[in-house]
């Protein structure tokens, strides 16, 4: 697949809902990388007003959203669906700010290291005006839609 840079509408690749979304729009995507945007917004559940803005631990839940966009184009494009996962390990996460400042974009980009379905490994940033503010290595196991129901249920996946 070559480098896309359509519009995507979220909803049908991400299963997280707002205000639990941290995906505003997917700039770019290709076989091995996505390129995704944020803007910190008051209205964000994690918000703080004494920061005026959320701090950048939730920065590891934008790079996983990040991953799981990736995970999405690496579907054949005639049967890509979203689907649930679980985040396995964050590895070697740093960032060099404390919060992220209402009003700023970020751009969060997730790279394939490797992808066998269904686990995945990937190496994610979040920029601010192209400089890199955090980074992180992420697993992620994504099973079937009925494998997800049987791990909520507590049931042995067969």
């Amino acid at each position: 697949m070559k480098e896309s840079q359509k519009r995507y509408n979220i909803d049908d690749i991400l299963p997280q809902k707002p205000p639990m979304r941290f995906i505003d729009q997917i700039i770019k995507a290709s076989d091995d990388k996505v390129l995704c945007q944020f803007t910190i917004r008051k209205d964000n559940l994690f918000y703080e007003p004494e920061i005026d803005g959320v701090y950048h631990w939730i920065g590891v839940e934008m790079m996983a959203q990040a991953a799981a966009v990736l995970a999405y184009f690496q579907q054949l494009e005639d049967n890509r669906v979203k689907r649930e996962g679980f985040l396995l390990s964050v590895r070697n996460c740093v960032s060099d700010l404390t919060w992220f400042t209402c009003g700023e974009i970020l751009e969060i980009c997730a790279q394939k290291v490797m992808i066998e379905p269904p686990l995945g490994v990937f190496n994610c940033s979040i920029m601010i005006n192209g400089k890199s503010v955090a980074t992180g290595k992420f697993s992620a196991y994504q099973p079937t839609g009925e494998q997800f129901e049987q791990i909520l249920k507590g049931e042995e996946i067969q």
